[in-house]
């Protein structure tokens, strides 16, 4: 899906709406002067829109804090699940869990970002609190987003790099176009990408993506202390595991 573009004519309070739910998730429940100095707003104004969104059962008051309701969990869901490739690419994700002692996860792009829509072995812990289910990472950072990008036409690339730029996470995060598309030819020789240290300091993982009718749909990572997974022997085995389920998955697409 291509970078949203700015609309013509915005609604501000659909922006104003959306800004407040989004400055709550960031902060994980919020009161009304925190959100007005965040999002520099009237209190007023931030209340009001605060009261309709309790109102619709998107936002929880619990005092004077406002939280995020389950509601657009549900939404979030719906969406998840009407992907034509999700049952399948999940199925072979936690076959694969089930083989290996490793945090994986399950990922697609969306406007640019890479989006968290899976996981499995979380109990392992990958010591990065961030992951989580829709979770929205920069592409150029992360072995998945860095999977997925190499099977983009240049085009796509190019719109995506111009609308959310190359930001620097680490000391390791690329940085120059001409660093990614080196990254990015490497990506497609060898079939799978590496994020060392790129997007969080300490974390090391390794993407696949899986391709249908010439298409990138999404990747499954595993994740883990650099450390550990940085070692060949330990990441040789993880890289033949990881290849054996993306191509399972487009083998299952095709075919069913």
């Amino acid at each position: 899906m291509t970078p949203r573009s700015t609309p013509n004519r915005p609604i501000r309070s659909v922006e104003t709406a959306f800004g407040i739910v989004e400055a709550i998730s960031e902060r994980n429940g919020a009161g009304v002067v925190e959100l007005a100095e965040a999002l520099d707003l009237a209190q007023s104004t931030v209340h009001d829109h605060l009261s309709t969104l309790v109102a619709l059962e998107y936002v929880v008051q619990e005092g004077t804090e406002y939280r995020l309701g389950l509601k657009g969990l549900d939404h979030g869901v719906t969406a998840r699940n009407r992907l034509s490739f999700f049952d399948t690419a999940s199925e072979e994700m936690h076959a694969l869990a089930d083989d290996i002692d490793e945090v994986i996860w399950l990922y697609t792009e969306e406007y640019g970002q890479s989006v968290v829509i899976d996981d499995a072995n979380r109990e392992q812990g990958s010591g990065y609190d961030l992951a989580r289910l829709g979770w929205r990472p920069p592409l150029h950072c992360t072995a998945a987003g860095k999977a997925i990008l190499a099977h983009l036409s240049d085009d796509r690339i190019d719109r995506i790099v111009d609308h959310r730029g190359l930001p620097e996470q680490t000391p390791q995060t690329i940085t120059t176009r001409a660093e990614l598309d080196a990254e990015l030819e490497t990506i497609r020789e060898q079939g799978y990408a590496i994020n060392d240290e790129e997007h969080a300091e300490g974390i090391y993982a390794i993407g696949s993506p899986f391709v249908l009718d010439g298409a990138v749909l999404g990747a499954v990572t595993i994740s883990g202390p650099s450390y550990r997974l940085s070692k060949p022997t330990v990441r040789e085995p993880l890289v033949e595991a990881l290849l054996d389920t993306t191509n399972q998955i487009e083998l299952s697409l095709t075919y069913r």
